[in-house]
């Protein structure tokens, strides 16, 4: 997941995509970017989350829609480079990664988003 600024959009600019707890963090779309994995028993506290479910992501999505109003969500294709470290577990009680490395690719087109949608039903 990923959101961009509404006054973006404004501008015909939507190209630049932030990370949803990061307002400082960037992705490179296709490029793969590397993390700190820093874990102890319980959490993870450093590194890329990804969930593993469309659903969870597009509801996390949908809610922070209606919480941050200025910024617009987005699901967004992304994978986990073979050779990664990473680690599965649970993120807001749905399954879901966490990685040192990920690519993001791009935004989830709208039939992409119905197939998914509809599969998860």
């Amino acid at each position: 997941m990923a959101y961009t600024r509404h006054y973006q959009y404004a501008k015909n600019n939507p190209s630049i995509f932030y990370a949803p707890f990061r307002n400082d963090l960037t992705y490179n779309l296709g490029e793969v970017m590397t993390s700190r994995l820093t874990k102890d028993e319980d959490n993870v506290y450093a590194g890329f989350h990804s969930f593993k479910n469309y659903a969870d992501a597009h509801h996390l999505a949908y809610v922070n829609g209606w919480n941050y109003k200025n910024r617009r969500f987005h699901v967004m294709k992304a994978y986990i480079p073979k050779g990664s470290k990473y680690y599965e577990g649970t993120f807001y009680g749905k399954a879901s990664y966490a990685s040192s490395k990920m690519m993001i690719v791009r935004p989830l087109g709208f039939w992409e988003r119905l197939l998914l949608r509809w599969k998860s039903w």
